[in-house]
């Protein structure tokens, strides 16, 4: 009999809140269910479920105050000062530090464009010495390589007229070695060519060192704020507070004491 006794207690307490919730949307009551009868006047039992939406951000009745805290710096600013000129980030945030860096930069730019002057007086100094190769009497020339290699010499004319650069690193190549008129000449020239070279490649590992002193000096700009900021870090908290009045709710604020 208990098993019964249970179901009969169930149905009693799902008549009276079906039988509640009509008187209560009798009263006028906005959150109170229907009542729903039967044609003889007996209550029926009805679930529902009353879902409530609230999307939060920003609304009429929000009200967002921007408080900058004193000697804040930002951490993102300070790396893409430093990524754009090397040091600026540092004295953004106020390290001496970042003076190392801008010393570094101009070093590394002064060291590039040197470099690369003297690789192309050390390439001029060796299309000098080779001369025109138009001319018999030049240290290299196309009628003393066409001699000595019974080939045809015009496509190193045209290449000598379209791209002097390309014909001047051509004949370094031992191919063309007959058309100097010693092996000492050419060792000559080729010791020229080398020295741009040397020079040249010097000047590429500057380049690589300017682009390395980026690197640090953004992620140091970044350590920098980080450490700069962490007192101040310290001192903030956030705190949220209930509100009463027409609407309940809560407020949120970060708060920073001095």
């Amino acid at each position: 009999m208990r098993p019964f006794r249970g179901l009969a207690c169930a149905a009693l307490c799902a008549l009276g809140v079906a039988a509640g919730a009509g008187r209560a949307a009798a009263a006028g009551s906005p959150v109170a269910l229907p009542r729903l009868e039967d044609a003889g006047g007996a209550p029926r039992l009805l679930l529902a479920q009353r879902v409530i939406t609230r999307s939060w951000g920003l609304s009429e009745d929000s009200v967002y105050v921007v408080v900058p805290v004193p000697e804040w710096r930002s951490e993102g600013g300070a790396l893409a000062m430093s990524a754009l000129l090397p040091g600026a980030g540092q004295l953004y945030v106020g390290e001496r530090s970042g003076l190392l860096f801008l010393l570094a930069e101009a070093g590394g730019w002064a060291a590039h464009l040197f470099l690369e002057s003297k690789a192309d007086e050390r390439r001029n100094e060796a299309f000098a010495y080779a001369g025109d190769p138009t001319d018999p009497a030049s240290t290299w020339s196309l009628e003393r390589w066409a001699q000595a290699t019974s080939e045809d010499p015009n496509a190193l004319a045209l290449l000598y007229a379209a791209d002097r650069d390309g014909f001047f690193s051509a004949i370094r190549a031992p191919r063309y070695a007959a058309g100097f008129a010693s092996a000492a000449q050419r060792d000559v020239y080729e010791s020229l060519q080398e020295s741009a070279d040397r020079r040249r490649r010097y000047a590429r590992y500057a380049v690589i060192g300017l682009m390395l002193n980026h690197a640090f000096a953004a992620f140091d700009a970044l350590r920098a704020a980080r450490i700069h900021n962490l007192p101040l870090r310290r001192n903030l908290e956030l705190r949220i507070r209930p509100t009463l009045g027409d609407g309940a709710g809560f407020t949120a604020a970060i708060e920073g004491s001095f």
